[in-house]
């Protein structure tokens, strides 16, 4: 069982070994977010104490070659089902704020190693509405498999 503190630190370094292939191959710019940190103690060389400062924003933000911006968060999980009580309100929020704009919002989710097709791309649009948790019968209906050379691949 993946561990609060770890999970999706896999996944999230599988996309963004995907987004350096993108970006070497002018295909797309996304880069990872993080949360605001604050600073506390005193610094030792390189080394500071802090603390999260803020609620973090949707894991990557970017553009593909088309102009188009996308916003996305990655969650994985080790079940076969993905409770969608695990993105935050701040997230979903996010996500919808930035669909509003006329960014591609999105989810990529990974599942369970005894999945089949184990990462979808879900649109926002798709997935802001589902209460409870989805499982690869419902991924079929709003979702998009990502294949091994990313999600950019679900998008043309």
């Amino acid at each position: 069982m993946l561990t609060h503190a770890r999970r999706g630190r896999g996944w999230e370094a599988r996309l963004r070994v995907w987004h350096d292939e993108y970006r070497r191959k002018g295909l797309a710019w996304v880069v990872h977010t993080s949360p605001g940190i604050k600073r506390v103690g005193g610094s030792s060389g390189d080394m500071f104490g802090a603390v999260y400062s803020s609620k973090g924003p949707p894991d990557f933000v970017g553009v593909i070659g088309s102009g188009q911006a996308v916003v996305f968060d990655a969650k994985e999980t080790d079940a076969a089902r993905w409770a969608t009580s695990a993105l935050p309100p701040h997230q979903a929020a996010d996500l919808e704020a930035v669909r509003n704009l006329g960014a591609f919002a999105f989810i990529a989710l990974r599942l369970g190693p005894k999945v089949a097709q184990r990462a979808w791309l879900v649109p926002w649009a798709c997935l802001r509405d589902v209460h409870g948790s989805i499982g690869v019968e419902q991924l079929q209906e709003i979702g998009t498999p990502i294949g091994p050379n990313g999600w950019l691949g679900c998008l043309s």
